[in-house]
């Protein structure tokens, strides 16, 4: 894959329950100033293999590469950066950058349980292609307030009943092979929404230092996709 060599080309890596067609405000915004994007498909089958998923996908672009993580998107760039030469920045997007020997589940533990602890719902099956465990769905009654507050009820709805589900073993495995903090700080637009996924607080790796936050995050219910561009004192 050839890329703009003026521009590096943008990856973004989606999170659990959503699929890469939630990034297509951004995508948009991002094709409309000349800037390669790909957004390609994250597993959600576990750490290591989602991050060895992106890695030779992101190998094979020409040129440098900034990595995008929303949610636990931003976990696995952060497994999956450390060994691409052709990385140079990383941008969380209320997304998970965990160190060493660091789970999603064990960075929120501190703190209040998400709306996703109550609204989660387990299979009776084991997750295919998981370690071991079962699958995880938003429970589709409370869909739209756990995910996607501000959307049409109507398109939570549809959303509901086409989440893709995340391996529950993806939760509680350590992160390994961290990318450290080679990179210029990325930018961080807080969660906008109520104690959903994840806690921004919960979100930084212990070692690292969060740079200024240039946004204010909204006080009323938003989304926890981000299918739109963020505001433009987010932007870089």
């Amino acid at each position: 894959m050839v890329a703009n060599p003026a521009k590096p080309t943008v990856v973004l890596v989606h999170g659990a329950f959503a699929d890469a067609s939630g990034f297509a405000g951004i995508i948009r915004e991002l094709q409309s100033a000349d800037c390669a994007v790909y957004a390609p498909p994250n597993p959600e089958r576990g750490l290591a293999f989602d991050a060895g998923t992106l890695k030779p996908f992101v190998a094979a672009i020409d040129g440098p590469v900034v990595l995008v993580g929303h949610s636990y998107g931003g976990a696995v760039i952060t497994q999956a950066s450390a060994s691409l030469s052709n990385v140079v920045g990383l941008v969380y997007l209320a997304g998970f950058g965990l160190d060493t020997g660091e789970s999603v589940a064990a960075v929120q533990a501190p703190f209040a349980p998400p709306l996703l602890a109550a609204n989660g719902r387990a299979t009776s099956y084991d997750a295919v292609g998981a370690a071991g465990g079962p699958d995880l769905y938003i429970d589709g009654k409370t869909f739209r307030e756990t995910f996607c507050a501000d959307l049409p009820v109507d398109v939570a709805a549809v959303m509901a009943v086409s989440q893709r589900p995340v391996a529950a073993a993806t939760l509680n495995e350590n992160c390994t092979a961290p990318a450290g903090n080679p990179f210029p700080p990325g930018i961080w637009c807080p969660p906008r929404i109520t104690p959903s996924i994840p806690t921004p607080s919960a979100s930084w790796p212990s070692a690292w230092e969060p740079p200024p936050i240039p946004c204010r995050a909204p006080t009323s219910p938003s989304s926890a996709i981000r299918s739109r561009p963020p505001p433009s004192s987010c932007r870089a």
